[in-house]
C-alpha cells in the first residue's frame, strides 16, 4: 500500500527546535513506597516538536534554497514533490521549478491556515538532527490550534513565531 501524498512542511534554514518524548504509562501505587508501573503506548514514546523562527521575512523570495539535495524557490508541496497553489490545489500543469514562489512569513502563515481550514491534517516532518547524519520522516500535526507573529521592533518586514507539532499514528506510524 502506497502512502498517501500528505504535504510536507520544508525546512526553513535553521529554527530553534525544542523535542520532546513523552510514554503512555499506567502506574499504581500500593504504599509503603511499593509500587508498579507498566508501558501502555509505543516503547518509542510519541515525539512533539517547537519549532521556533526568529527571522521570517514578510516580501523577499529567496533565490532558490537546498533540501534533499533539490535546489528550489519556497513553496508549498506534497511530500511526493507535487506543488501547490497558494490555496492548496495540486498545480498539475507546473515542473521543475516553484511556479508560485513567496517568502517564508507567507510560507508559514498559510501553512498553518490552510492546515486548520483543512481540519488539521496530518503533514510529514523531517526532523534533520534526530540522528547525526539522517533525516527522521514523522507524520504530525499542529498542537494547539493557534499561532502567534510578532513583528520586528526595528525591521517592520521581519516576524517572529513558534509553533508546535506533534507525531500522531498513520502512515508511518513511528519515524522512519
Amino acid at each position: 500500500m502506497s502512502a498517501p501524498d500528505y504535504e510536507y512542511l520544508e525546512f526553513l534554514g535553521a529554527p530553534g527546535i525544542v523535542r520532546e518524548i513523552e510514554f503512555s504509562t499506567k502506574e499504581m501505587e500500593f504504599g509503603d513506597g511499593w509500587y508498579a508501573q507498566v508501558l501502555t503506548g509505543n516503547p518509542a514514546g510519541i515525539r512533539t516538536w517547537t519549532l521556533t523562527y526568529s527571522k521570517l521575512h514578510r516580501d523577499y523570495i529567496y533565490p532558490a534554497f537546498m533540501d534533499h539535495s533539490i535546489s528550489h524557490k519556497l513553496q508549498p508541496r506534497t511530500y511526493s514533490r507535487a506543488w501547490l497553489t497558494p490555496s492548496g490545489a495540486t498545480d498539475s500543469g507546473s515542473s521543475g521549478t516553484a511556479p508560485h514562489p513567496v517568502s517564508p512569513y507567507v510560507y508559514i502563515r498559510d501553512f498553518f491556515t490552510r492546515r486548520m481550514a483543512l481540519g488539521n491534517p496530518p503533514f510529514f516532518f523531517e526532523d534533520i538532527d534526530a540522528v547525526p547524519g539522517s533525516r527522521s520522516q514523522f507524520l504530525v500535526r499542529l498542537v494547539p490550534n493557534s499561532i502567534r507573529f510578532t513583528q520586528d521592533s526595528k525591521s517592520k518586514l521581519f516576524y517572529s513565531t513558534s509553533f508546535k507539532i506533534r507525531q500522531v499514528g498513520g502512515w508511518p506510524a513511528a519515524g522512519t
